[in-house]
C-alpha cells in the first residue's frame, strides 16, 4: 500500500492542526480534511519538520516499517531547518522578561521522527490579532466564534506507552461438578462488520446470490443485517451471505469451499460440522448425551470428535448429526485480557479549532492492528481501515486465542483524537471522532498462557459465642482471589452435613430428591432452615446470628482468580459450628451515670454490656406503669372477638388498646433513646432526649431482647380478662440517675460605635430569652433589659467610656409558670467612633494588586506590609510549636515588609507593582488611630491573592424566568472562562446526559432555555493566558425562584364553632412568579440580612393550622399542596399556634416551585453556603395592639396625642420626629392614654408614634409600637 505525504513551508508546519492520521497496512488511513475558514488545505510531514521551499512538494512513500534510514535522514534535514529558523527569528526583545504579548501558539521546535506519526500543521488564521469584545447581549454564537479565536496548538504526539500486563481471559465459565468451576472461550469470534457512519442506506442493494430483497455490500462482501448506532456513528453489519452453496445428498447439508450449512440461505455464521448419523430420535439423543464431559444430568458441554462443544448438538430428519462451529469452545485456549498505563493529554492540549485533545490507544498483535466489537469502550472515527480499532480505555480483551506452548507479540500505542459534531441522514446530533495523531509503538509484550492451578483448601475454621456474636477464625490462603464464608442455620441438627456436601445444603440443590431426603429427611427446607454468607479477607470476622435457629453451621470456600493464575478450590473447609438457646438476652446494666461535660451537657454512660439497651427519662423517680409501652409491644395470644354488630374475628390485642387515656397520658410524658450496650463507655447525651430547661429528670436504664414475643409467657398484664403473654423482655432496672437539666450561658457579640453598644445573643437549648445587666455607676450590676429577641443595642452612651455587661438565659415553663436561669457571660466594651477595618485584595493586571479598605474614623495613617515567603522547616515538627491539638506541626512564621505608608486618612487604597506570576502576596493594612485625647492604638485586617488563573470567585446567579444570568468575580490571569450547565424540567429530571459547555471572555454568561419552574446546575471555570485551566467551581444551581415581598403579619379574631372567638395571627403576602407553595415559618428571632443579595435568611418553625394544649402533640401544620408538609397555596395563611401574648413575633415567608425539586427562594452566599430567603419579615406583638386614635391641635402651641389601652402596659413613651423619615426623639411618657406635646411651633409639621411598655406574658419587656401619624400645626 502506497502513501502520498504532502510537504508544506517550514511556517505551516510550526503550527498545530486537527488533522486525521495516515497509517500503515493494518492501521488508521486517510487524512481528514480540516476546514479553517480561509485556511489553506492541511497538510501531514513525514518527519513532522518544514522544508525551505515554499511550494508543495510530493513524495511517494512506501509502508512506514520500511522507512527507518529515511526518517533519519529526514530528521536530520529537519533539525538543521530548524535551528535555522530560530536564528533567523530570535531577537534581542524576545529574549527579555518584559516581552511583548505572547501570542496562543508554541515556539518552533524540530520534531523527532516517530514511527506511524503524523505530525499536524496549524492554521495560519492562528496568528490573526484576537477579534474586540462583543457586547453584552452576546449571543451563544458569539461565544464560540470568541472561543475559536483563543488558538492553542497542541503538544505534538502521545508518549510511548509502558506498563504492559497480560493475563488468561476467557468469555465464560461454568460449573464442573462438585462446584468446581471451568473457563473456556468461543473459538470462532463474531464475523460482524463495523465501518464509521451511517450506511445502512448507501450500502443497500440487491441480492444477486440467494435472491434476498434487503442485503448490503460492503468492501465486495454481502451482509442481510445492518444495523446503526447513533451515539457511536457507526454501523454494523452481519450475517454475511454465503455464495455458491450446494446441496450435499450424503449428509442433507448443503456446502460451499469445504463447510457444511443446514439451508440453502445461509449466514456465514451458521456453519456446521456433521458428526455422525442416528437411526431414531433416541438413538441420536444418546450419542448426543454420551459424551458430557460432566458426568451428571446438567449438560454444559460435550465432547465431539476431539473437539468440545457448549449445549447439546442437533439432529435432522433423515437422521444426520450436527453441531455449529460457533459453539466449539476450547479450555486449553486463552485470550490475552490486557492492561497498561494510561496516558494523558496537558490541561493546555487544545487543537487548531480550540478542541480539548482527547487520549485513545491501538493494540497491535502479531503485527496486525486489533479491531473490537466492544462498541462502548471503542471509537469509530473518520477513516476505513482504522474504524472500531480506537480504545478509549487503557485495556482490552483480545481476540486472539493462544494455546499451551503458543505465544502473541502484542504492542500499545496512544493517538490523539477529538470530538465533532455533526448531523446524521435525519438531521439529528451525532458525534464523530477524528485522529490527530499517534504516538510510537510500545516495546513488544510476548504473551504465553498461564497454567491454572487451583487454590489450596483452607482451613483452620473454628467457631465460638461471643455474647450475641460469632467469632470465627481460620488460617488464610494467600493465593486465594477471594474467600466466601458461609452460613447454614437450622432449628434441627445436620446429622449429614460434610465439607463435600455443604454446598448442597446451602444452595438447596441435589442431584434428586432421593438425594435430598437420604440427606435431609422429610424436613421443609424453608421452614427450617436459612442461609447467609459474607466475602471475607484477613484470617477473622465477627457475625451476627439469628436467635430464630439453634444450630449455627459455618464453612469457607476459596475463589481463585483467572488473571492470578488461580482457579477456584470448591471444596469447603471444616465446619465450624455453634449451638445457641432462645433464652432471652436481658442482662442487667451496671456502672449506669452521668458525666458532666466541659460544654454544660451531660453524658449517660454505664459498663458496655452485649445486648440492646434502652434509656428512659421522666421527671419523677418512679416511671408510670407500662412506661416502655411501645418497646414492649404487648399483645394477647389469638383470641377470638366480637365487635359490636356482633362479627367475630381472631386477633391478637394490643395493650395500648386497653389503656385508659389518663395512662396514655402518662406514657406520653416518658422520652426514651435506644442504643447498642456495646456503645456504654461513649453512652448517650442528655441532648438526644426531649428535655425541658430547668426540669430534673430520672434517668434509668435496661436491656431488653424480643426473642420471646412471638411465644407465650407468663402474663405482664390481665386486663377485662385479657392475658397479654406475648411481650418483650426487659431486664432489671439499672441506677437510678437524676440530671438537672440547666441552660447554657449564652454567646456574646458586641459591636460598639461611638454612642452604643450593640450586643447580638445566642444560646443553645431553646431559651424563652436573655436577661441583661450592665454595671453602673456605683460598680453594680441594674437589669436594662429582658428581651425574646436576640439583639439589643444599648444607647445613649458616653463616647471612649468601657461598659461591662452579664447577659443570661432565661426558660418560661408556660404550664408551671416557672422560670429558670442559666449562668451569666461576661463582656466588657467601649465604646469608639474608630470603626472595623475590612482589606480586599484584587489583581489590577497581571503583575499589579490593588488593596483597598474601609474607611477607619480618626485614623491618622495607614501602613501595608507585604509578605510573599515564610520562614519554615518541614522537615522539623513539634507539638509544642502550636496549640494544634494531637498534631505535630512545623514552625512557619511569615516575613512581612512595610511596603507604604498612607498618612491621608481619606485615603483606602494602594495599588502594588511590579509583581510576579506565580506568586502568593499577603497584605495586612493598620490603621492607627487616636480616639478622644488619651486613647490611641490600631486595628488591622489582612487578605491575599495568588497571581495566576484560579478557580473563579463569587460564583452567582440569577434566575430571570426563562433564563439565568450567571456572573463571577473577574481574573486578569483569565484569557476566557467556560461555563457547564445541565439543565433541569420542574420535577427535576434533567433534559440532557451530557452537560453544555459554553465559553465567553467576559465575567458573565445567561443561560437561555430554562423550563418555568425548572432550573439549572452550573460550574465554572477560567481559561488562563498560559493555557491552563482552573478547577471547576463547585455545583450552583439556578434554583432560587424571588423572595415573597410585602409581608404583613396582623393580630386579628375568628369566630369558633361554639361561639367563642380565638386570637390568632393572619400572615400576607406577595405572589411570587413560578411559586406552587410558600412555608410561613414564626421566630422570637429576626433573620440574618444578607446585604449582597438584599435577602434575609429563614429562622424559626413553620405556623400551625391547629393547636392545641397538649404536651407532645400540640400542633398541626398545613398540607396544601399534594401532600406537602407545611405548604400553603395562596398569598396568606394564619397561625393557630398557642402564642404567648405580649411577645414579639417575627414571620418570614418562603416560595417552593414544584414539588420533590430544589426549587425555593434561596439566599446563596452565608456561611452555610445556601438558606432559605425571604424579604424583611413582619413583626406583631401577639394580641397587643396600639392605635394612636387622634391627634389634634385645639390649643395654642400645644398637640394632643390619645391612644387606645394596651394591656399589660406600664407606661407609654412619646416619640416625635420633625420630617417623614427622620429620627425619632422621646419626648415624654405617660401613664394615661393621652399626652399633651406643649413644645411646638405654629407652621410646622410634626410625626408622631407611641410605645407601649411593660411585661409580657414570656416575662420578658414589652414593647408594643403605634403606626405614624403626623400634623401639621396651625395654631
Amino acid at each position: 500500500m502506497k502513501k502520498n505525504v504532502l510537504m508544506k513551508s517550514k511556517r505551516m508546519a510550526a503550527f498545530a492542526l486537527s488533522l486525521s492520521m495516515i497509517l500503515s497496512e493494518g492501521s488508521l488511513a486517510g487524512a481528514a480534511e480540516v476546514n479553517a475558514g480561509d485556511a489553506e488545505p492541511a497538510v501531514v510531514t513525514e518527519s513532522g519538520a518544514g522544508t525551505d521551499n515554499a511550494g508543495t512538494e510530493t513524495t511517494e512513500v512506501t509502508e512506514f516499517e520500511s522507512e527507518a534510514a529515511e526518517a533519519a535522514g529526514a530528521t536530520e534535514a529537519a533539525e538543521q531547518t530548524t535551528q535555522e529558523e530560530e536564528t533567523e527569528q530570535t531577537t534581542p526583545e524576545e529574549e527579555t522578561e518584559q516581552a511583548a504579548p505572547e501570542a496562543d501558539v508554541p515556539e518552533t521546535e524540530a520534531a523527532t521522527p516517530v514511527e506511524d506519526v503524523v505530525q499536524p500543521v496549524a492554521d495560519e488564521a492562528a496568528q490573526a490579532p484576537e477579534a474586540a469584545e462583543t457586547t453584552e447581549d452576546e449571543t451563544e454564537s458569539a461565544d464560540l466564534e470568541e472561543e475559536t479565536e483563543e488558538v492553542g496548538a497542541y503538544n505534538g504526539t502521545p508518549s510511548k506507552v509502558i506498563g504492559l500486563e497480560g493475563t488468561n481471559g476467557y468469555d465464560f465459565s461454568m460449573p464442573a461438578g462438585n462446584d468446581k468451576v471451568l473457563y473456556y472461550n468461543y473459538v470462532k469470534g463474531s464475523d460482524a462488520v463495523v465501518k464509521p457512519g451511517n450506511l445502512t442506506e448507501t450500502t443497500k442493494a440487491k441480492d444477486t446470490v440467494q435472491g434476498l430483497s434487503d442485503v448490503y455490500n460492503v468492501d465486495g462482501k454481502t451482509y442481510r443485517q445492518a444495523s446503526y448506532d447513533r451515539d457511536g456513528d457507526f454501523t454494523t453489519f452481519s450475517e454475511e451471505v454465503v455464495a455458491g452453496l450446494t446441496a450435499d445428498p450424503a449428509t442433507g447439508l448443503y456446502t460451499a469451499n469445504g463447510a457444511y450449512y443446514t439451508s440453502y440461505l445461509a449466514a456465514k455464521g451458521e456453519e456446521v460440522v456433521p458428526v455422525g448419523v442416528a437411526a431414531d430420535s433416541t438413538a441420536a439423543d444418546q450419542l448426543l448425551g454420551a459424551t458430557d464431559i460432566n458426568g451428571d444430568a446438567i449438560t454444559d458441554y460435550y465432547a465431539v470428535n476431539g473437539k468440545f462443544y457448549k449445549g447439546r448438538g442437533n439432529h435432522m430428519g433423515n437422521g444426520q448429526l450436527y453441531w455449529y462451529v460457533s459453539d466449539e469452545i476450547s479450555f486449553e485456549k486463552v485470550k490475552p485480557s490486557m492492561d497498561w498505563n494510561s496516558l494523558t493529554t496537558d490541561n493546555i492540549v487544545v487543537n487548531g479549532e480550540n478542541k480539548e485533545l482527547k487520549v485513545g490507544y491501538q493494540v497491535k498483535v502479531n503485527d496486525a492492528v486489533e479491531t473490537f466489537t466492544d462498541y462502548g469502550s471503542t471509537l469509530a472515527i473518520s477513516s476505513t481501515e482504522g474504524a472500531m480499532s480506537i480504545r478509549t480505555r487503557n485495556s482490552a480483551d483480545l481476540n486472539t486465542l493462544v494455546g499451551p506452548g503458543e505465544s502473541a507479540k502484542i504492542q500499545v500505542r496512544g493517538v490523539y483524537y477529538v470530538e465533532n459534531e455533526a448531523k446524521d441522514a435525519q438531521n439529528k446530533t451525532v458525534t464523530t471522532n477524528t485522529v490527530v495523531s499517534a504516538g510510537e509503538w510500545s516495546e513488544v509484550y510476548t504473551f504465553t498462557r498461564a497454567e491454572l492451578k487451583e487454590v489450596p483448601q483452607i482451613g483452620g475454621l473454628a467457631a465460638a459465642l461471643d455474647g450475641t456474636q460469632v467469632k470465627l477464625t481460620w488460617n488464610p490462603v494467600k493465593e486465594a482471589g477471594y474467600t466466601e464464608l458461609y452460613c447454614i442455620e437450622s432449628k434441627i441438627p445436620l446429622t449429614n452435613l460434610t465439607s463435600e456436601n455443604f454446598k448442597k445444603f446451602y444452595d438447596n440443590e441435589w442431584k434428586d430428591e432421593d438425594e435430598k431426603k437420604a440427606l435431609l429427611g422429610d424436613v421443609n427446607y424453608y421452614e427450617n432452615i436459612d442461609t447467609s454468607s459474607w466475602r471475607v479477607s484477613g484470617s477473622s470476622k465477627t457475625v451476627s446470628y439469628s436467635r430464630d435457629f439453634t444450630y449455627h453451621y459455618y464453612g469457607l470456600e476459596t475463589f481463585g482468580a483467572a488473571s492470578n493464575e488461580y482457579k477456584n478450590n470448591t471444596i469447603v473447609s471444616n465446619i465450624a459450628v455453634v449451638t445457641t438457646t432462645q433464652t432471652a438476652n436481658i442482662p442487667q446494666v451496671t456502672g449506669f451515670k452521668a458525666e458532666k461535660q466541659s460544654d454544660g451537657t451531660y453524658d449517660l454512660v454505664w459498663n458496655p454490656v452485649d445486648a440492646d439497651v434502652v434509656v428512659y427519662a421522666y421527671e419523677k423517680k418512679t416511671l408510670p406503669e407500662f412506661f416502655n409501652l411501645s418497646k414492649l409491644n404487648a399483645t394477647t395470644a389469638p383470641v377470638t372477638v366480637t365487635d359490636e354488630y356482633g362479627d367475630t374475628t381472631t386477633t391478637m390485642v394490643p395493650l395500648s388498646d386497653k389503656l385508659t387515656s389518663g395512662q396514655k397520658a402518662l406514657i406520653n410524658k416518658v422520652d426514651s433513646v435506644s442504643e447498642d450496650g456495646l456503645e456504654g463507655d461513649s453512652g448517650i447525651s442528655t441532648d438526644r432526649f426531649d428535655l425541658k430547661p430547668g426540669v430534673t429528670y430520672y434517668f434509668t436504664a435496661y436491656t431488653y431482647d424480643d426473642i420471646n414475643s412471638r411465644d407465650d409467657q407468663a402474663p405482664i398484664a390481665t386486663i377485662d380478662g385479657l392475658n397479654f403473654t406475648r411481650y418483650t423482655n426487659f431486664s432489671p432496672a439499672s441506677k437510678i440517675v437524676s440530671v438537672k437539666n440547666d441552660l447554657d450561658k449564652p454567646a456574646v457579640d458586641t459591636k460598639a460605635s461611638k454612642n452604643s453598644i450593640k450586643l447580638t445573643l445566642s444560646g443553645a437549648g431553646n431559651p424563652t430569652g436573655y436577661q441583661i445587666y450592665k454595671k453602673n455607676n456605683k460598680n453594680k450590676w441594674k437589669k436594662i433589659a429582658t428581651i425574646t429577641d436576640d439583639v439589643y443595642t444599648d444607647a445613649d452612651l458616653k463616647e471612649n467610656t468601657k461598659y461591662s455587661y452579664k447577659v443570661r438565659s432565661y426558660y418560661y415553663n408556660k404550664d408551671n409558670k416557672k422560670t429558670i436561669y442559666s449562668d451569666y457571660t461576661y463582656k466588657t466594651v467601649s465604646t469608639s467612633q474608630v470603626t472595623d477595618i475590612a482589606v480586599k485584595v484584587t489583581m489590577k493586571s497581571t503583575s499589579q494588586a490593588k488593596v483597598t479598605w474601609t474607611k477607619v474614623s480618626k485614623a491618622e495613617k495607614y501602613e501595608i506590609y507585604r509578605s510573599n515567603s515564610s520562614n519554615v522547616d518541614k522537615k522539623v515538627i513539634s507539638k509544642k510549636y502550636k496549640n494544634a491539638g494531637d498534631f505535630a506541626q512545623a514552625l512557619d512564621t511569615a516575613k512581612f515588609e512595610l511596603v507604604k505608608t498612607v498618612k491621608k486618612a481619606k485615603t483606602t487604597s494602594f495599588t502594588d507593582k511590579k509583581l510576579k506570576a506565580g506568586e502568593t502576596y499577603t497584605y495586612v493594612v493598620m490603621a492607627y488611630y487616636k480616639d478622644g485625647k488619651k486613647a490611641s492604638g490600631y486595628i488591622a485586617d489582612s487578605d491575599y491573592i495568588t497571581f495566576a488563573v484560579h478557580k473563579p470567585w463569587n460564583v452567582q446567579s440569577e434566575n430571570k424566568g426563562t433564563s439565568a444570568k450567571i456572573t463571577w468575580d473577574a481574573d486578569k490571569f483569565a484569557s476566557k472562562f467556560e461555563v457547564k450547565y445541565t439543565l433541569y424540567d420542574k420535577y427535576g429530571a434533567a433534559k440532557s446526559r451530557k452537560a453544555t459547555v459554553k465559553s465567553t471572555k467576559k465575567n458573565n454568561y445567561t443561560i437561555k432555555g430554562l423550563e418555568s419552574g425548572g432550573y439549572a446546575s452550573v460550574s465554572v471555570r477560567a481559561y488562563g493566558k498560559n493555557k491552563t485551566y482552573s478547577e471547576w467551581t463547585d455545583v450552583t444551581n439556578t434554583t432560587s425562584l424571588k423572595v415573597a415581598g410585602s409581608i404583613t403579619a396582623k393580630n386579628t379574631t375568628e369566630k369558633l364553632a361554639d361561639g367563642k372567638t380565638n386570637n390568632v395571627v393572619k400572615i400576607s403576602w406577595k405572589k411570587v412568579s413560578g411559586a406552587k407553595y410558600y412555608r410561613v415559618y414564626r421566630s422570637t428571632r429576626a433573620g440574618v440580612y444578607n446585604k449582597d443579595e438584599k435577602k434575609y435568611t429563614v429562622p424559626g418553625t413553620p405556623i400551625a393550622k391547629e393547636s392545641n394544649t397538649d404536651e407532645r402533640y400540640d400542633e398541626v401544620g398545613y398540607k396544601e399542596y399534594l401532600g406537602e408538609s407545611d405548604s400553603i397555596i395562596g398569598t396568606s395563611a394564619i397561625d393557630r399556634t398557642q402564642l404567648l401574648e405580649g411577645v414579639t413575633y417575627y414571620y418570614s415567608v418562603v416560595a417552593f416551585g414544584e414539588k420533590n425539586t430544589e426549587i425555593a427562594s434561596y439566599v446563596t452566599s452565608t456561611e452555610s453556603k445556601v438558606a432559605y430567603a425571604t424579604s424583611k419579615p413582619a413583626s406583631v406583638v401577639f394580641n397587643r395592639d396600639l392605635k394612636i386614635s387622634s391627634i389634634k391641635n385645639s390649643k395654642k402651641g400645644q398637640v394632643a396625642v390619645k391612644y387606645n389601652k394596651v394591656k399589660d402596659a406600664k407606661q407609654y413613651v412619646i416619640y416625635r420626629a420633625d420630617k417623614k423619615n427622620g429620627t425619632f426623639k422621646k419626648i415624654g411618657t405617660s401613664k394615661k392614654t393621652s399626652y399633651t406635646d406643649k413644645n411646638v411651633k405654629k407652621g410646622k409639621t410634626y410625626y408622631y408614634k407611641v410605645v407601649a411598655t411593660g411585661t409580657n406574658k414570656a416575662k420578658a419587656n414589652m414593647e408594643v409600637t403605634s403606626y405614624v401619624k403626623k400634623i401639621k400645626v396651625k395654631k
